[in-house]
């Protein structure tokens, strides 16, 4: 009976099936919400030159991306947005910004040991793939975004905010006052240490790590091809 409930979904026509594939569904996901993102941002950026109001605008069109976000999950996918369910928020954001904090800092201080990284003082204030493959783990394990959102805020505020590396490419000044030095392969130089090989094995262990254990909670979705195959086994 097991396998005859789990070949339903095969039942339906091979272009819908085609339509539920996660990479197409991303795609539509993308230029559902872009449009929607593009339409408030570029006039926002072209005219507004103010520090103060760009930030405000910051958070302006993160909420643009939750409500699009939200309105795709409902009118294409057509079912409850469960991924921002803030039942558990609270303590999976708690664990993201964690984890997050705690493998920039260990890619840090590996640099340090190696005299690549070096604290000058003290203040008082690839990516896509590698990080993808963790933070896509992060969601499988919890089928809700707060910690991926944790992940990477927390990576990229550690990174930037406290060790003043630079992040994606973008000069930042954070708690200490650093200098980066070293092989770019291993430093991610100007880029920042998220472009690093060290920070490319950090983040794949990583996802790994959570996979298995999305795997071991039953978490993962099998792909629209392998429902034939369950159809098969079932008559």
């Amino acid at each position: 009976m097991n396998a005859v409930m789990r070949a339903a979904p095969s039942a339906a026509p091979w272009r819908q099936r085609v339509l539920r594939f996660p990479l197409v569904r991303r795609a539509i996901a993308l230029l559902y919400i872009a449009l929607r993102f593009a339409a408030v941002a570029i006039p926002f950026n072209m005219f507004v030159v103010d520090r103060s109001l760009k930030k405000a605008g910051a958070l302006l069109l993160a909420a643009i991306i939750l409500i699009a976000y939200s309105a795709y999950v409902r009118v294409v996918e057509k079912r409850e947005v469960t991924e921002l369910s803030t039942q558990h928020a609270p303590r999976e954001l708690a664990a993201g910004l964690f984890i997050g904090s705690l493998l920039l800092s260990l890619t840090i201080g590996v640099l340090a040991v190696l005299g690549m990284y070096r604290v000058t003082g003290i203040d008082a204030a690839c990516i896509m793939l590698v990080g993808g493959v963790m933070l896509a783990a992060a969601h499988m394990l919890t089928r809700r975004l707060w910690l991926c959102i944790g992940i990477h805020f927390a990576r990229n505020f550690t990174q930037g905010g406290i060790f003043s590396a630079a992040v994606s490419g973008m000069k930042t000044t954070g708690f200490f006052q650093a200098q980066m030095t070293g092989p770019a392969w291993l430093t991610g130089r100007a880029f920042g240490a998220e472009a690093s090989l060290a920070v490319w094995l950090q983040c794949t262990v990583a996802g790994i790590l959570l996979r298995m254990a999305a795997a071991r909670r039953n978490q993962i979705v099998q792909p629209f091809w392998s429902a034939g195959l369950l159809q098969g086994q079932a008559a």
